[in-house]
């Protein structure tokens, strides 16, 4: 009963749409907090930090909810399944509650002024304007892009720093994270339209005008590259800023760097096909960024790296570890390789040929007298001696 009762959930919560994407990438704000404020790694801190975990997972799911529940209508009208009308009101109540449990209970233990709840009023707000009937701001041409932005991703990064400045004791918000924040409303940005172009056609059966419907392919397309190049300019802007003050930040930016370039001249040559290309930009927040931030907290304590084995476990799917695991295989037969013998010749070319001619010049052939030039010397300082 308990494990059918969670299929249940994480269907209804569409967990599959968050867990391995919004969760991660909000995970790795946390492991940059704890890293950028030095806290101490201790019992108190690691118990915080999963109440963050908790707290997320509770936000995500509580606002799908939302959003599949007022979206029966519409559902029903495009011929989509959803997954509330097959259960009943009590069942659907029982999940409803357990999502807020989630989201709230944390906050019993985690520190909180009057800014922290002005920021989940805002964060709950924007989930009902979006999915209520009025205003539906879902159904909004241009709204609905910046509302869901804000919920995904700017709030949940606000109230996660907040929440942990609070933890340092340090209250308030640093410049880059504006700079980082305005960063992150463009991935948003970015993804609720890619989402929007997937769902052109049951948006049509439904009646929902859509940004992708209004704007056309041709405009559609453009508008995700200019978004696109303005997200990866900004969270480049904000590494750069980083580095300043953390030159181990490199370790992220020219990785960041490198696929961001990959990304928009994908997006440039796909025309038709505009969703399928942005995952390579998606896997580097959703994997490389959280883990690298993991990696930087272990720097400053060890002990960090228990998060790092629970983050692996609980947030990395399994095809992406037996990917890893095939290319490090590889790569480290291809390093045996390139040491055992490309660095082999390389070193034969530039250094053991000079020196073979080198005594050639002196009528000594080192391959006859099958000794090194260092061999060659010894022996005749030896006989010298003699």
């Amino acid at each position: 009963m308990p494990r059918q009762f969670l299929h249940k959930l994480s269907a209804i919560t569409r967990a599959k749409d968050w867990r391995l994407s919004f969760v991660p990438f909000i995970m790795g704000c946390v492991y940059l907090w704890l890293w950028w404020f030095r806290l101490p790694f201790s019992l108190q801190i690691i118990w915080l930090t999963f109440l963050s975990l908790v707290t997320t997972v509770g936000f995500a799911s509580l606002g799908y909810f939302i959003n599949e529940f007022f979206d029966k209508a519409s559902d029903a009208k495009a011929g989509k399944i959803n997954n509330l009308t097959h259960l009943s009101v009590l069942l659907q109540l029982a999940i409803f509650l357990l999502t807020v449990a989630l989201t709230f209970l944390p906050w019993l233990w985690l520190p909180h002024t009057a800014l922290t709840w002005v920021l989940i009023a805002l964060q709950i707000g924007l989930y009902l304007v979006y999915s209520l009937p009025f205003p539906r701001l879902k159904e909004a041409v241009y709204l609905s892009l910046p509302v869901d932005a804000l919920y995904a991703y700017v709030v949940p990064l606000m109230l996660s720093f907040y929440t942990f400045s609070l933890i340092a004791g340090a209250p308030g918000f640093p410049v880059w994270l504006y700079v980082f924040a305005t960063a992150v409303l463009f991935i948003g940005l970015r993804n609720i339209i890619i989402h929007q172009v997937v769902d052109v056609l049951k948006d049509e059966r439904t009646g929902h005008r859509t940004l992708p419907m209004t704007l056309g392919v041709t405009s559609t397309h453009r508008l995700i590259f200019i978004v696109a190049a303005y997200e990866i300019f900004l969270i480049a802007l904000w590494s750069v800023v980083m580095c300043t003050g953390e030159p181990v930040f490199l370790l992220w930016l020219i990785p960041y760097a490198f696929i961001g370039f990959l990304t928009l001249r994908t997006i440039a040559a796909e025309h038709y096909s505009v969703h399928s290309d942005i995952l390579l930009i998606n896997r580097a927040y959703q994997y490389l960024f959280p883990l690298l931030m993991l990696v930087f907290a272990i720097t400053h304590h060890s002990g960090w790296l228990m998060l790092l084995l629970l983050h692996v476990w609980l947030l990395v799917p399994f095809y992406i570890l037996v990917k890893v695991k095939e290319f490090l295989k590889v790569n480290f037969y291809r390093g045996v390789t390139f040491v055992t013998v490309d660095v082999r010749h390389a070193f034969s070319m530039t250094v053991n040929l000079p020196v073979y001619y080198f005594f050639r010049l002196f009528g000594v052939d080192l391959v006859k007298e099958k000794k090194s030039g260092w061999e060659y010397l010894l022996g005749k300082l030896g006989k010298g001696k003699s």
